[in-house]
């Protein structure tokens, strides 16, 4: 079933940021200097980024952020989160094997792949590709916590970018709809790592279509 939307109906008004972080700024206007290396858009991914309305919704708004990317379209969280729960991909969450289901839906190609490494979201960044994967948001927040083995992923973010300018400290930037400041947030790999781990390294990545209904 195609995602179909009634051009007279108003569509719900997107939270918009006021400015993108200065995290983001910072390591672009680095990069632009020449001091910086960062394989993909943070900054302009950013510009799609607001905060989920519903405690759950996390890897719909996710998928939102990526349609309006590469649709260059604006979408609204709560029709989204409509659409997904008449398809049954929506219910108090959404699970690993459905996230990127509405993006399947618009046209997207996706892929899902467990045991991912941070290379494979580097191949995707540079294909042109927008990759979400699924972590744990307080083992996010808290490294530490990863030392409790029965937390699992509970979380869905998008990754926009990886900052590879200190090959000993790499650095990954992610919209985050569940915090505040999630706005092209940085982290450092290693707790980005443990976060991930508690997923199974679980990446959904989805690509732009091309003429012909099909996707690179």
């Amino acid at each position: 079933m195609g995602w179909e939307f009634d051009d007279e109906e108003e569509i719900e008004e997107i939270q918009e940021i006021e400015e993108i972080p200065m995290n983001v700024e910072a390591l672009e206007q680095q990069e632009q200097e020449g001091s910086r290396e960062i394989i993909g858009e943070p900054k302009e991914e950013a510009e799609h980024w607001h905060l989920q309305q519903e405690e759950m919704s996390c890897a719909v708004v996710s998928q939102e952020f990526v349609a309006e990317s590469l649709l260059n379209k604006e979408f609204s969280e709560e029709k989204m989160v409509e659409f997904a729960e008449r398809q049954g991909w929506y219910e108090n969450g959404t699970s690993p094997e459905d996230a990127g289901k509405l993006l399947e839906a618009m046209g997207l190609l996706v892929e899902r792949e467990y045991d991912a490494e941070l290379e494979d979201i580097e191949q995707v960044l540079e294909n042109g590709g927008k990759p979400l994967v699924s972590v744990h948001n307080a083992v996010l927040e808290n490294p530490l916590l990863a030392s409790f083995p029965w937390l699992s992923a509970n979380h869905m973010i998008e990754v926009t970018g990886i900052d590879k300018t200190d090959p000993e400290h790499v650095k990954v930037i992610v919209n985050d709809s569940g915090v505040l400041d999630g706005a092209g947030k940085v982290h450092e790999w290693n707790d980005f790592q443990k976060a991930w781990e508690t997923g199974g390294n679980y990446m959904v990545s989805a690509y732009r279509p091309i003429e012909g209904g099909t996707a690179i």
